[in-house]
């Protein structure tokens, strides 16, 4: 059968190149970055526990939670 699951809404803002710089120095906001590997095996243990935090935050304005693919931004990460 061809069954399609909906995934949950995520709470996490996931960072590119293009808006690294306006999250992340966003100096009204306190903002918390993962920056993981897809492959990681802790980072893969980490996620559903994120994403609950993230969710703890999304009525908070001035709290951002993020993550960063530091495997595909290799730069982005080490900067």
């Amino acid at each position: 059968t061809n069954v399609k699951i909906a995934a949950a809404p995520s709470h996490v803002v996931v960072l590119t190149p293009e808006t690294f710089n306006e999250v992340v120095l966003d100096e009204t906001k306190d903002v918390l970055v993962e920056f993981y590997a897809p492959w990681c095996g802790h980072c893969k243990s980490l996620a559903p526990i994120y994403e609950k935090v993230a969710a703890a935050f999304k009525s908070e304005d001035e709290v951002v939670i993020a993550n960063l693919d530091a495997d595909k931004y290799r730069d982005l990460a080490e900067k």
